[in-house]
């Protein structure tokens, strides 16, 4: 079969280019041609050498130290940057990756696309990495961008490394909630579910895996340090905590305040509630384990000790679920959280260095 010599040009350039293959046309490889057609690569001088030719035009460009092809552009930015419109009658595939192998989402991969894989029964999610208001990057559910959320939606994003799905509850105070704690596996089907228990965190902290639990086993994931840090660099659950009764050293309440606070645990557009939020709850309805599962799905799932003999270890388990807010309370040294009993239900304030559940509400 004859190749045209323009076509054999075009597939000479990928194979070379892209997966480092020598094509040959009449014996000689792309390299070797001295006469390239001015419509295919730019407009080189009959007798002028490949070399010359590189990036010499808009057309088509072959820039062999940073291994980019442009066509449209003499300056490609990227493996292949084209300006213009591209047809593509096969249509054009996505990256795709498991919730686990996401790269970063920065600067340099923003308004790039990925395709999430699920597990059988579980749909893909399609994610883009954009820069929200608080100038912080990060990964885009397309479901959430397409339409103006409503709550009774789903929410989809990356937690602990894993593409997560969470449903929503309208309050009856006309917030909106996650259905579940965050680390849940599903929506309670009791207060006692220990499945949509989920995990535990330190207030304030980043969900760093410090405040994974394996509800399975009833056993936290890590371990326990007695090392605080304003920036602690492990998964480590700190115990022992210091003179403020926190897991840092030095005193901040802004870590979980906003939906763009450095910290906060829950995904873009969504936080850990404020106190007088879970005070509006309570005037709403919530005034024992009952009531609390009833309007928000809430669980008593227990807390993880912050220091003493105990320190590290689970507590309450079935007896008491709590639930961190982002305002300290009554004083400085705590910080302010639902505390639900069978019988009970109100606010308290603890330590941050306790390990408490966290329940997302939208921004």
């Amino acid at each position: 079969m004859k190749i045209q010599k323009r076509y054999w040009i075009i597939i000479a350039l990928v194979a070379t280019f892209f997966f480092g293959i020598e094509v040959y046309y009449y014996g000689k490889t792309l390299r070797e041609i001295r006469e390239v057609s001015a419509v295919t690569v730019g407009a080189p001088n009959p007798g002028h050498s490949w070399s010359e030719m590189e990036c010499s035009s808009d057309t088509l460009c072959i820039d062999t130290t940073n291994k980019r092809l442009g066509i449209g552009t003499n300056n490609p930015a990227t493996a292949l940057d084209v300006v213009g419109n591209i047809s593509a009658s096969q249509g054009i595939r996505l990256n795709t990756a498991s919730g686990d192998s996401l790269p970063t989402c920065n600067i340099d991969m923003r308004g790039t696309m990925w395709v999430v894989s699920s597990d059988s029964g579980i749909g893909d999610t399609v994610y883009v990495c954009l820069k929200n208001s608080g100038d912080v990057y990060t990964w885009k559910a397309m479901s959430e961008i397409q339409r103006s959320f409503s709550c009774g939606d789903v929410v989809s994003f990356i937690y602990n490394g894993n593409s997560v799905t969470y449903g929503t509850i309208l309050s009856s105070t006309g917030k909106c909630f996650m259905d579940r704690n965050l680390g849940a596996s599903q929506v309670a089907t009791g207060y006692t579910d220990s499945a949509a228990y989920g995990d535990l965190f330190q207030q304030g902290r980043a969900p760093d895996g410090h405040q994974l639990i394996n509800r399975t086993t009833g056993v936290p994931v890590y371990s326990t340090t007695s090392t605080i840090s304003d920036f602690p660099s492990d998964s480590l659950f700190i115990v022992g905590a210091g003179g403020d009764l926190s897991w840092r050293i030095t005193r901040d309440y802004n870590l979980w305040q906003l939906s763009t606070s450095n910290n906060n645990p829950c995904p873009a557009g969504w936080r850990v509630p404020k106190l007088n939020e879970w005070q509006d709850e309570i005037a709403a309805g919530i005034t024992n384990a009952s009531t609390a599962y009833s309007l928000l799905k809430l669980t008593l799932a227990g807390d993880r000790v912050y220091g003493g003999s105990q320190g590290g270890k689970m507590e309450d388990v079935g007896i008491r679920g709590q639930y961190w807010s982002s305002t300290y309370y009554p004083s400085g040294s705590y910080h302010g959280n639902l505390s639900i009993y069978v019988d009970s239900a109100g606010m308290v304030g603890d330590v941050r260095a306790y390990g408490l559940s966290v329940r997302c509400i939208r921004d």
